[in-house]
């Protein structure tokens, strides 16, 4: 009987110990997140969304406006829950097509997202709702023909 004791009493501490190690990993996993609009042109990004370390940036790189801010606790758990979700895209050479914006999602340094002429609609519905979360504060317009 005491040897039965015993042996509960190491299975609650060894699942005990190994739950704590999960937790602790989830919350040392940082998470990098970066959309790129780019013109049908090509060349540079003209907006970018960056997330890290729950600061979001939201930059128009044409004419230098940016937007600093703190991601809420609570949607920082939405948006792991949306990117585990997504599928890295194996096609990351889009086509080049005139007047439209080609879309980049890229996580943890891994393509996820890059489309020419998207529009809201036809963007994903993951996809877009992960960008409203980050950009739903700033002052910063994203204005895309086709997308604002």
């Amino acid at each position: 009987m005491k040897n039965i004791k015993i042996l509960i009493l190491l299975l609650l501490i060894f699942s005990c110990n190994s739950q704590e190690n999960n937790r602790r990993h989830k919350e040392d996993t940082i998470l990098k997140i970066e959309y790129n609009f780019y013109p049908s042109s090509g060349g540079d990004p003209i907006y970018r969304v960056s997330y890290f370390n729950e600061e979001v940036i939201v930059e128009n790189l044409e004419y230098s406006y940016i937007y600093k801010g703190k991601i809420a606790k609570d949607k920082i758990e939405e948006i792991e829950n949306i990117i585990s979700k997504l599928k890295p895209n194996n096609d990351i050479e889009p086509d080049i097509i005139l007047d439209s914006w080609r879309i980049e999602l890229i996580i943890n340094d891994i393509t996820y997202y890059n489309k020419t002429e998207v529009t809201k609609e036809t963007l994903p519905k993951d996809i877009k709702y992960l960008l409203y979360i980050l950009i739903k504060n700033s002052n910063v317009d994203i204005d895309l023909y086709n997308f604002s």
